[in-house]
């Protein structure tokens, strides 16, 4: 089954494969992997029956699907340099050699909502559970950003499935939220201005580019979550404390919190400039 990347960094789906699946599930679907964690040669304790691997290796070991203690698929790695152009890989625009400056642009393109962390620990995370990671150096040169090459892409069933140092990030974007909604549209909002546009202005005047950047990013992320008007509505004020209400003015709060967003990431771009 052809499936296109969009699909795994929305889902974690790689032909047949799906995040969530038991592990007789992908056994059913895929088979028995030629190869795993710890089967010789390799690093690390050796575990010689497959059924006892953590993680599994497919599609000539350009893919990895790892279990959790239930036995349930919770993570999928893709690791470029392995990738051939033939199914299920078939249309992706990774493969061997591809960049961060490759993922962003099609992210960029497909209209994924991403972050970015520089280094130490660089990464990427789109749409909320899918992390691409980069090698910085090459003979022991740093490269320039855009040039350094992705060497695994995974995505996660769960939040807690993230690393911690991705996980990290996700919580200072959650607190960034916070300080921005409650903090700046909070019970009082009124006693700082007339309306919440002229709030805005007031916060761009003051944020950093990289804090205009990383709200935007974080408010849109957030709206991924919401598929239901009302209930984004109701999390908006119980979750991040907002009192500013826009359907008291006529305004759907999806499309307000874009234009919020598109706003920020305005105002970033032109203090970077």
């Amino acid at each position: 089954m052809q499936r296109p990347f969009i699909d795994f960094v929305r889902s974690g789906s790689i032909g047949a494969l799906n995040l969530g699946m038991s592990r007789s599930e992908v056994l059913e679907k895929l088979g028995l992997p030629n190869s795993w964690l710890g089967k010789p040669p390799c690093v690390g304790p050796i575990i010689l029956d497959a059924a006892k691997a953590t993680g599994w290796f497919y599609f000539q070991r350009a893919v990895g699907v790892y279990f959790d203690s239930e036995d349930l698929a919770r993570k999928v790695n893709v690791f470029p340099d392995q990738v051939r152009p033939k199914e299920p890989f078939e249309g992706w625009p990774i493969g061997p050699g591809a960049t961060m400056s490759d993922f962003r642009s099609y992210l960029e393109q497909n209209h994924v909502p991403f972050c970015q962390e520089p280094d130490p620990d660089g990464f990427f995370l789109a749409h909320e559970r899918c992390v691409a990671q980069f090698a910085p150096y090459r003979n022991g040169k740093l490269l320039p950003e855009e040039q350094q090459p992705i060497t695994m892409v995974s995505t996660v069933a769960r939040d807690e499935d993230l690393p911690p140092h991705v996980a990290g990030r996700r919580q200072r974007e959650w607190s960034l939220l916070r300080t921005f909604f409650a903090g700046q549209l909070g019970e009082k909002w009124r006693d700082k201005a007339a309306n919440p546009e002229d709030i805005l202005g007031i916060y761009k005047a003051k944020a950093t580019s990289e804090e205009l950047r990383t709200l935007s990013t974080a408010i849109l992320a957030y709206l991924g979550r919401f598929e239901n008007e009302d209930k984004l509505k109701e999390k908006l004020y119980s979750e991040l404390g907002c009192w500013y209400k826009p359907s008291s003015e006529g305004r759907s709060t999806r499309t307000w919190l874009q234009n919020v967003a598109s706003s920020l990431l305005k105002g970033a771009m032109a203090s970077k400039g």
